[in-house]
């Protein structure tokens, strides 16, 4: 498969300044079969629109995506750069697993998209590493709105799924 960002591209990404998203503190939810979902839009101070998904099952707290997306060649199809999961399904990163030896766990863990994984037949963002920065959504929000260095981050009110 063809890489459609370096991985100097995907840290600069990454990097960019973002505003925060307009209804970030205030998000409009969309309610799925077992699902809650936010998708927002932001800013980066380049130009680039970024896409934040978070979606929550309803029935199971520990499981949960919060995403980081930009547009691939602006307007192309959404490329995933990071992705924040709850611990309550298997991951396994393919490409360092050995046939005696599987990199599998089932643990909160962090995706980054990256060219190895772009040129398999893996999804993207199919690397991630286990973490301890969070055990929640609500901590896993800080941690992508940190790491991809999201601005003014105002913590009294992050978001929250409805009951």
């Amino acid at each position: 498969m063809a890489v459609t960002y370096t991985d100097d591209e995907i840290v600069a990404l990454i990097s960019e300044r973002k505003q925060l998203p307009s209804g970030f503190n205030n998000p409009k939810f969309i309610s799925k079969a077992e699902q809650i979902e936010v998708k927002l839009d932001a800013r980066g101070d380049d130009g680039n629109v970024f896409h934040v998904i978070m979606r929550q099952n309803s029935d199971d707290l520990d499981d949960f995506s919060v995403m980081l997306a930009v547009r691939a060649d602006h307007g192309g199809r959404l490329f995933h750069l990071l992705r924040y999961d709850g611990k309550n399904h298997e991951h396994t990163n393919h490409l360092e697993s050995t046939r005696r030896c599987k990199d599998t766990f089932c643990a909160f863990h962090i995706h980054i998209a990256t060219a190895r994984y772009q040129e398999s037949k893996y999804r993207d963002d199919g690397y991630a590493q286990i973490t301890d920065r969070y055990t929640d959504i609500n901590g896993a929000i800080r941690c992508l709105l940190e790491d991809a260095t999201f601005y003014p981050i105002n913590y009294q009110t992050m978001f929250l799924p409805p009951p």
